[in-house]
């Protein structure tokens, strides 16, 4: 069964350039491999290796891919939306069809869709850039397009999953099978907050959320999920803003909201190796949730 938790090991540039000259000289008679097949393909060197493999075959002239960003523990995680995703607001919070906008021309205080006719008032940013550029996650046919950090409904799971972690096949929760992923690049940084922690995007439900470690479930023991991303981040998130005094919106350089910042990466350093705070955080969530 394939592990994330084991797939850096894996698909590390050295082992997979291994791989693909035995498979070359033992199976191909000496005829370049030309094909890789691996599970979890944003983590490790998957992309690398495919990408010097290519240039090699094409004797230099083939342009190269950036890899899948991996979430980051040294520096506040980054989960946003691009400029160009679609959502829905409207006038009304229930019975109304609704407008299509860009997510770059979403505003503080506007109504938006959340749920299945259900439109709720965006209270923050969680981030809010309108130039820099970053990589995304574009799932196709919805052009989706997410950081690969944010969670995002997929069918058959509890639980949001990181956008890193869909495969071509799964289902988008209120949207259509994943037929091809690509990662692409585009301008602005949105991650909008509502009081139920989700939201509409290109027809697909997401949370407001990321990850706050590179596995697909926050905690769990076996099979049994403990407790989400989604629900520990909703559960701080929430407090935080109940907690904030003042609740002018304020940002870092990078687009940050400022009343996150700090909070998110204490978050990241507790869950990434902190094991008996982290118990302590997973515990007060479960009371009070």
């Amino acid at each position: 069964v394939p592990e994330e938790d084991i797939a850096k090991q894996i698909n590390s540039l050295s082992n997979l350039q291994d791989r693909m000259k035995i498979c070359s000289e033992n199976v191909w008679r000496g005829r370049n491999t030309s094909l890789l097949v691996v599970d979890f393909w944003s983590i490790g060197d998957v992309v690398k290796a495919a990408n010097e493999q290519n240039l090699a075959l094409s004797g230099g002239n083939t342009p190269s891919l950036e890899p899948t960003p991996e979430p980051s523990t040294d520096s506040t995680p980054v989960g946003c939306f691009s400029g160009n995703s679609m959502i829905v607001v409207s006038k009304k919070q229930n019975g109304d069809f609704g407008t299509p906008i860009a997510m770059k021309d979403l505003r503080l205080g506007d109504l938006v869709l959340v749920d299945q006719n259900r439109y709720e008032k965006v209270y923050s940013f969680a981030h809010y850039h309108t130039t820099i550029e970053t990589e995304y996650i574009q799932l196709l046919p919805s052009q989706l397009e997410m950081t690969p950090q944010h969670l995002v409904f997929v069918q058959g799971y509890q639980e949001p999953i990181p956008a890193s972690s869909v495969r071509v096949g799964d289902v988008l929760v209120g949207s259509t099978q994943v037929t091809k992923i690509r990662v692409i690049l585009c301008q602005g940084m949105y991650a909008p907050l509502t009081p139920s922690g989700t939201i509409v995007v290109n027809g697909a439900m997401a949370s407001n959320y990321i990850t706050l470690k590179s596995t697909k479930h926050f905690f769990q023991v076996g099979s049994t999920l403990l407790i989400s991303h989604h629900a520990i981040s909703h559960f701080f998130v929430t407090l935080i803003y109940r907690l904030t005094w003042n609740k002018k919106e304020q940002y870092t350089t990078d687009g940050i909201n400022l009343h996150l910042d700090t909070a998110y990466k204490v978050f990241s350093w507790i869950v990434n190796g902190n094991f008996f705070l982290l118990i302590s955080v997973i515990t007060i969530v479960i009371t009070f949730s």
